[in-house]
């Protein structure tokens, strides 16, 4: 399994309860002890031992270390990585996480209106535009009349807002509709 060259993971390993277990981890390079017989705990009486392996000093590229554990009768043995992609690609997340900060910093947008709603109101109705018309337009109920196919609108107050006639159409196959604007 491999982690970050800065992760200080834990290898497990499973021998009989209450057994006396020890660890040895080799780095795999050039064959050097890293950890000599160092003691593992049992996790709660489990018979699964733990040992956080924590390399000094820590590696600072790909590298592999070899650990063998023993009760002094038995062995399991296994393979360690520590670095490699999983730091290729943190490294690279990291630098664009500080590209991220800088543009910010660099790019704070500017000119933002400071109009109330009430002044662009004003100011769109003194162009021509009616909004409180185009607000009471709001359709919240449509009823269609399915053997014509009128359709008549409603506003919030469940006045009418009007009727457009055949304003659906069916041909058996697809029902249509027409653009209804009141």
């Amino acid at each position: 399994m491999r982690y970050l060259e800065e992760e200080n993971p834990f290898i497990w390993v499973r021998f009989a309860t209450t057994d006396s277990v020890t660890i040895t981890i080799y780095k795999a390079i050039d064959n050097s002890v890293v950890v000599d017989a160092a003691a593992m705990s049992e996790l709660l009486s489990t018979g699964y031992f733990k040992y956080q392996f924590s390399p000094s000093p820590a590696p600072v590229e790909l590298t592999e270390y070899f650990y063998i554990a023993t009760n002094g009768i038995e062995e399991h043995a296994g393979k360690i990585i520590l670095g490699g992609y999983p730091d290729s690609i943190k490294n690279e997340t990291d630098k664009i996480q500080t590209d991220i900060i800088d543009a910010k910093a660099d790019y704070k947008a500017t000119g933002f209106s400071t109009h109330s709603a009430a002044d662009v109101k004003s100011a769109m109705e003194a162009s021509g535009s009616d909004l409180d018309y185009l607000v009471k337009a709001l359709v919240n109920k449509l009823v269609i009349t399915e053997a014509s196919g009128d359709a008549e609108m409603f506003d919030d107050a469940n006045g009418s807002l009007g009727s457009v006639l055949a304003a659906f159409t069916s041909d058996g196959t697809y029902t249509t509709r027409k653009r209804m604007v009141i």
